[in-house]
């Protein structure tokens, strides 16, 4: 052979030598990942995991290591291990080195000036806020100042906030102007304040206010009142002509009789302005229903929830069946730009599940409830949190739609959305985003659902979870009105 193949033959050899030891290499990377990630859950399933107030109990620990193990391995066969190194890198930046999980829409948000409308003791939204660089005022009750001072901007402590909050927003109005607005001749609302939102379902409505007032990008003052008065919510989907339960508002005493005739039992009772499942029952009988009504109207504590300041009505519907889902929406402009099924509860109440399990036609059918009911309400800008029934014989049926994010157990932790939900999302990074009109923070390499990018495995997390009752009570339905999330389920 002359001297130039020999040096061509030389430098394929090379080559080929070099791309096998880069091979090697990421493998062998690839295998510690999975080492060090492995030992971790091998170590927490020992520790005494909780979700929300629940202690759980793994039981079969070293089956339960395995099956997990089988979890993470499918992942990263099917997405590609760089996603599952991504991930992992991502819950490291957040939760360790204190830095939003990922770099999408950063810089869009530093500088912005949000006001935030209550929720003071969440930690997680305030530390992300001040992760990517914006600016928090906080307005709440101002026994609040000393949870969230040293986190915000500048606090404004309103004295018995939630009555406040509900009955007189002009007055709040007039306080904000009187704190933060500059003079009309140096600066106009819009450009003192980038953004609006607020974590917490009781203030909805004013935030939608103050934001139309002030000149913010947040869904109307109207639609946000349909949302939180669930007589309002069932009234516009009737006019839609989306699938409604049977229902009828309960004003008095008075109405229980027309109601009940109205509605048919079984029925479910619960309070037009409700929130966690308080003041909820199931009854089945008119005598069921007075006394239930009875022991409802005078328990109802304003003090203790707010939210009663904007009445203390209820509304009785039929009741529904099959399991409930959760789901979580980003709006803008009125339109879908993302969507989640989070989690869901079995039909008998002895299970939740993350991310939730839902065939790809009953996953269309929730999305499309869903996303017509917020255009029935009026609802368009925002992240929205929706709970829906898939009944039997009615399909899907919305239940309740949360103009703010879910307080549940995914958003609380970037960790928890990471490997427990379907899509990797910054959930307080995309509340913080919309609000200030920039596109919310979602990884490139969990692309959400609808995107041309998605495939047919988006709805694999990296570690599917199940929360099983052992012992699951006949009444999942009644509980104590002062501390009933879930319908019971914490409970038990």
């Amino acid at each position: 052979p002359s001297p130039a193949s020999i040096t061509w033959r030389e430098q394929v050899c090379e080559a080929v030598a070099n791309r096998m030891a880069t091979k090697c290499c990421t493998k062998c990377f690839y295998s510690l990942v999975l080492v060090i990630v492995l030992i971790v859950i091998l170590a927490s399933l020992f520790a005494t995991p909780r979700i929300h107030s629940c202690e759980l109990h793994v039981p079969n620990k070293f089956s339960a290591f395995y099956d997990v193990s089988i979890a993470l391995l499918n992942y990263a066969e099917s997405r590609g291990w760089n996603a599952l190194v991504d991930d992992l890198w991502s819950i490291i930046v957040s939760d360790v080195f204190d830095r939003p999980p990922f770099n999408i829409s950063q810089t869009e948000l530093v500088g912005k000036h949000l006001l935030m409308v209550g929720g003071a003791k969440n930690a997680p939204a305030l530390r992300r806020a001040k992760q990517y660089g914006a600016f928090i005022t906080l307005l709440d009750d101002s026994r609040m100042e000393s949870y969230a001072v040293s986190r915000v901007h500048r606090f404004i402590g309103i004295e018995n906030f939630g009555y406040i909050a509900a009955k007189e927003p002009e007055q709040v109005l007039a306080l904000v102007e009187g704190t933060c607005l500059k003079p009309a001749s140096e600066s106009s609302h819009s450009t003192f304040f980038d953004g609006i939102f607020t974590l917490v379902e009781d203030h909805g409505p004013l935030t939608s206010f103050l934001a139309e007032k002030l000149g913010l990008l947040a869904s109307s003052y109207q639609s946000a009142q349909r949302a939180r008065n669930k007589f309002l919510m069932r009234t516009a989907m009737s006019e839609a002509g989306l699938t409604v339960p049977k229902f009828a508002l309960v004003p008095s005493p008075s109405h229980l009789e027309s109601a009940a005739s109205a509605v048919g039992f079984p029925a479910f009772l619960k309070p037009a302005f409700g929130v966690q499942a308080t003041f909820a029952s199931r009854v089945d009988t008119l005598d069921e229903l007075n006394a239930t009504f009875q022991r409802f109207q005078s328990t109802f504590d304003a003090e203790n929830h707010p939210i009663y300041h904007q009445g203390t009505e209820m509304i009785l519907e039929s009741l529904l069946a099959g399991p409930e889902y959760q789901l979580e929406m980003m709006l803008s402009g009125g339109r879908v730009i993302f969507h989640c099924l989070s989690s869901h509860y079995s039909h008998a109440r002895d299970a939740l599940v993350f991310p939730a399990a839902a065939s790809a036609d009953r996953r269309a059918a929730l999305l499309d409830a869903a996303s017509r009911t917020a255009t029935a309400l009026g609802l368009n800008e925002g992240v929205v949190h929706v709970e829906l029934f898939d009944d039997p014989s009615e399909g899907a049926v919305v239940i309740e739609v949360n103009n703010r994010l879910s307080r549940g157990f995914l958003p609380m932790k970037f960790a928890h959305q990471a490997i427990f939900g379907e899509v990797a999302v910054d959930y307080f990074g995309s509340v913080l985003a919309l609000a200030a009109g920039v596109p919310p923070p979602v990884a490139s390499w969990r692309p959400p659902p609808h995107s041309t990018k998605a495939t047919s495995w988006y709805n694999a997390a990296p570690v599917p979870l199940a929360v099983v009752l052992e012992t699951p009570s006949s009444g999942w339905w009644r509980a104590d009105p002062r501390d009933a999330p879930n319908r019971g389920w914490e409970t038990d």
